[in-house]
């Protein structure tokens, strides 16, 4: 018995598509955010009332990525998808080693703007966690003093892109300090 999918076919499209992410938001407790699908599309994120923003992690430029890998297992019928989103912050510190600590026990949700401006939703179907992680301090002068992060999505389909008035509704800013 077949999976009842209809294909429409893929075009060339122009040579327009740059790579990379530019920014990422963090939802700490990924129950908070109560995601609406139609149609195969996120059509709204609502938080609970009271709770925290998407808050932004700042990065340097081409340091991050976010690869998704669909995983098939044709003995047990089974296909998930895993994205990992890797991400670099420079010099150790206390304040980002505790960020750093909270993240390694959260159940989060993440929004990923990527290179041409489309943000992606991750978290829908599983928690965002930290999957790995390292802290180093490099050797010589001119290596990097900082954190190298991967934080990781399974869900049942490839992440949903999240139009950019839905994205920009749940995005909080850094407090000053």
């Amino acid at each position: 018995m077949g999976c009842a999918k209809t294909l429409t076919g893929m075009g060339l499209d122009c040579r327009e598509s740059v790579g990379g992410i530019k920014e990422v938001y963090i939802l700490g407790d990924r129950s908070e955010a109560t995601v609406n699908v139609a149609n195969d599309a996120i059509t709204s994120i609502t938080l609970a009332v009271g709770s925290d923003k998407f808050l932004p992690y700042k990065f340097r430029k081409q340091t991050g990525s976010m690869v998704s890998t669909i995983n098939t297992s044709e003995e047990n019928g089974t296909t998930f998808v895993q994205t990992d989103v890797t991400l670099v912050f420079h010099k150790m510190e206390a304040k980002k080693r505790l960020e750093v600590a909270s993240l390694m026990v959260g159940d989060c949700a993440m929004l990923v703007k990527d290179g041409n401006d489309k943000y992606w939703y991750l978290g829908k179907d599983e928690p965002v966690t930290m999957t790995a992680g390292t802290a180093g301090t490099g050797t010589a002068k001119g290596d990097k003093n900082g954190y190298d992060l991967t934080l990781t999505d399974l869900s049942n389909t490839l992440p949903y892109e999240v139009t950019k008035e839905i994205a920009t509704g749940i995005i909080g800013t850094l407090p000053v300090v």
